[in-house]
């Protein structure tokens, strides 16, 4: 029986189109494989994004840089009645890298006007506490402050922001000083937004509309003329990537920048822009950063920057090599200028404002500044003391804070001193290769207020005012007259000045002699120590013995235990450096009270608080109560003695205890004096120690005198030194007389060892 045929629908004959085929499988396979390997590669690039978010991210929740330690001056602290010369406040103000303005309306600025000073200080955060900027009005009458007021007020005393005078670096790596973004200037931070990002605050790390703008103007120039990166791609660029110019980079770096916007605030990646971005080079050294680039370049803080210095900076962002202004002055003038057109373009500045600014030079310092050449010497000693106490990593990555002793205006004097005064007695005397170490210090505190360790006092290497020891010559005199005052003797008692002649233990004899090859005979102990007799000094000391004065440089810690106490060492055969000899000085600066001498002050960590202080700490000299017979002799060497001329190389009266030193052969030439505070040491020789035809009074005492001249200094008062009574004494014989007699002298004595023999007058 035959089938019947199937009926199809009307509906099923309508789908089917005769002519129609299906669709082939490769077909449909490329479409699975194209979805797929779109499904892959967003799959992958979502990842690839994820993953390259969170490492930024991470990065910068971490990000610590290596930030070397600062150093800072002591700050000056002035007060009414203070003695001070309007040179020296220039120094001081120089040095802390403050500018003169006709209104100091910004901190760190300052104006003169006659004998009116004001001084507007920076904030600076002390171990005390974070002292505000303030006014600071005071006057200069005759070389001394009065009316001074803070902040309007009447003030008995005022401190002002230390200066910063080097850092403490690795060998390479980065340079910067790290502030928070409220502590950048306000032109800096606005400028730095108008050149470089105006819609900062509106994009969120990516700015569309600027990329094709900038697109759009270097299709139409023909040439890459614009950028369009925003400050936060420019920050990534320099925390993480590299600057080779390619598509994946690009991409790279835009979603970094979209992932730190996302997770960051503006506050906070304009902070890190500012204390990242690249301004420089020395040697392997990067300079980040606009506060170290601003001393690097001016040598003042980033807060005492002008437009035109703001400028100079923001204009270097687009290529700090290209835009030197050490090398490429013209090339950097012209870029400056164009960021001062921008400035007035957005009104940051008005026009005449800028055209102003525009028309001032680069005032860019020819060397660096404040970097580790700053007062080489100091700093090195600074380094050394640290190191007691710091590893060094620690110094060069912690970003401490170190608050040292240093008082600018005063190493000022002390390297003039140093350049010019050596070249006059070279000039004078017809030497030559003459070097010298120097050191000024309050012997009431220990501070160490300079240090020359050259005579070019920029050129760091050896440092002779701590590492060149020298026989010290005469300079020990005070301490042989010292332990005779201290047993029971006084200074008019009468000590022999006759040849001697002493055995030593190898069967040779030694024969001491004057400088003056004389003989004196019979003369008082202030006498053989104002002139600086060498036989009276050796018969003093052998009375009691070279061994006590070992023990009492022992004490000193200036003499090592095992030293043997040959008779030479009482005129002086022992090698020390100056600061070795302004530590044995200030035993005697200081009236009989021991402190160690140091640079260093304080250390602070990167938030100003105190992690290390350096208080001083005294201890009682045992011979104390003979001290201010020493001083009172010194005084007079002064007057009668070997440093006559002293005086008249200052150009003025003054009361100063000093004592000079020559060495065998005129090799070492050594000068050292003290008032109630300041001592100072100055030595001069030939590194080779080769005789230089020198002696105290002819090299080192003109180069003191030069240190001091126009500097401040608080007279020794004798009539009110500590323990002592007053005679009129005949200088012959030491018997009390009649204050009219002719010879007549007012010489102090301790209790108990007053004259008890009168005479009328000599004939």
């Amino acid at each position: 029986m035959a089938k019947k045929a199937r009926r199809q629908s009307p509906a099923r004959q309508k789908k089917r189109k005769p002519g129609k085929q299906p669709t082939p499988r490769w077909r449909v396979r490329l479409v699975c494989i194209f979805a797929g390997l779109l499904g892959l590669t967003a799959g992958v690039g979502g990842c690839w994004i994820y993953a390259i978010s969170s490492q930024v991210v991470v990065h910068f929740e971490q990000r610590r840089w290596d930030v070397p330690s600062r150093v800072y001056a002591r700050p000056l602290t002035v007060y009414a009645g203070m003695p001070l010369t309007s040179q020296l406040l220039r120094n001081e103000l120089q040095a802390a890298g403050y500018q003169s303005s006709a209104e100091p309306a910004q901190p760190g600025q300052y104006s003169i006007q006659g004998n009116s000073y004001v001084i507007h200080t920076r904030p600076f955060a002390f171990a005390d506490g974070l002292q505000a900027a303030q006014i600071i009005k005071f006057q200069l009458i005759e070389k001394t402050i009065s009316g001074l007021q803070v902040g309007g007020n009447v003030a008995s005393l005022a401190r002002l922001d230390p200066a910063e005078i080097g850092s403490l670096h690795t060998l390479g790596g980065d340079d910067r000083t790290v502030l928070q973004l409220t502590d950048f200037p306000e032109l800096l931070v606005t400028g730095i937004q108008a050149v470089e990002d105006r819609n900062f605050k509106r994009h969120h790390g990516i700015d569309w509309r600027g990329l094709a703008r900038a697109l759009w103007r270097n299709v139409s120039t023909g040439s890459i003329s614009q950028g369009g990166s925003t400050i936060t791609q420019q920050m990534v660029r320099n925390l993480y990537l590299t600057n080779n110019r390619n598509l994946w980079r690009k991409f790279n770096e835009m979603v970094m920048a979209i992932s730190l916007e996302h997770k960051y605030s503006k506050h906070e990646i304009l902070e890190t822009y500012l204390n990242q971005v690249y301004l420089g080079q020395i040697g392997g050294r990067g300079i980040h950063g606009f506060a170290r680039a601003s001393q690097f370049y001016f040598g003042v803080p980033v807060q005492s920057l002008q437009p035109h210095q703001t400028a100079l900076l923001i204009g270097m962002v687009r290529g700090a090599s290209w835009y030197n202004p050490r090398r490429h002055r013209e090339r950097a003038m012209a870029r400056r200028n164009v960021i001062l057109d921008s400035f007035a373009a957005t009104g940051l500045l008005r026009r005449q404002q800028a055209e102003q600014w525009q028309s001032l030079p680069l005032a860019v310092r020819d060397q660096p500044g404040y970097l580790n050449s700053q007062y080489p010497a100091f700093m090195d000693l600074v380094r050394r003391q640290l190191r007691e106490e710091y590893a060094e990593d620690e110094l060069q990555r912690e970003g401490l804070r170190v608050l040292t002793t240093l008082d600018p205006a005063a190493q000022l004097q002390a390297e003039r001193a140093a350049r010019e005064g050596l070249s006059r007695v070279e000039q004078s005397r017809g030497w030559q290769e003459l070097q010298t170490g120097m050191v000024i210090a309050d012997p009431n505190t220990g501070d160490l207020l300079a240090l020359v360790g050259d005579r070019n006092p920029d050129r760091a290497g050896f440092n002779r005012a701590v590492d060149a020891r020298r026989q010290i010559g005469s300079i020990i005199k005070p301490f042989v007259y010292l332990l005779a005052l201290a047993n029971g003797d006084n200074l008019m008692t009468q000590i022999s000045d006759a040849a001697i002649n002493i055995p030593m233990p190898n069967g040779e004899t030694w024969q001491p002699q004057n400088y003056d090859l004389q003989n004196h005979g019979s003369v008082p102990l202030l006498t053989a120590l104002i002139q600086s007799y060498n036989q009276a000094t050796v018969r003093l000391g052998m009375g009691f013995g070279p061994e006590r004065l070992a023990d009492l440089l022992r004490r000193l810690e200036l003499l090592p235990e095992t030293a043997l106490p040959h008779p030479s060492l009482l005129l002086g055969a022992l090698e020390l450096s100056p600061l070795e000899v302004a530590s044995l000085y200030q035993v005697l600066a200081a009236d009989g009270y021991r402190t160690r001498l140091s640079a260093v002050r304080e250390v602070l960590d990167s938030n100003g608080r105190a992690l290390t202080r350096y208080p001083v700490q005294l201890d009682i000299f045992p011979q104390r109560e003979a001290i201010p017979l020493i001083t009172f002799a010194l005084t007079d060497v002064t007057k009668r003695g070997t440093a006559w001329r002293l005086r008249q190389m200052l150009g003025r009266e003054a009361s100063i205890a000093a004592k000079t030193g020559t060495t065998n052969d005129q090799r070492d030439s050594w000068f050292v004096g003290y008032t109630d505070d300041r001592l100072a040491v100055v030595w001069v020789g030939r590194d080779d120690n080769q005789p230089a035809g020198i002696a105290g009074s002819t090299a080192a005492m003109p180069i003191w005198a030069e240190m001091f001249n126009g500097m401040p200094l608080r007279n020794i008062d004798v009539y009110r030194l500590p323990g002592l009574t007053w005679y009129w004494v005949d200088w012959l014989d030491g018997w009390v007389t009649d204050a009219n007699c002719p010879g007549a002298g007012l010489v102090p004595f301790r209790a108990g060892s007053e004259p008890v023999q009168w005479r009328p007058c000599r004939n």
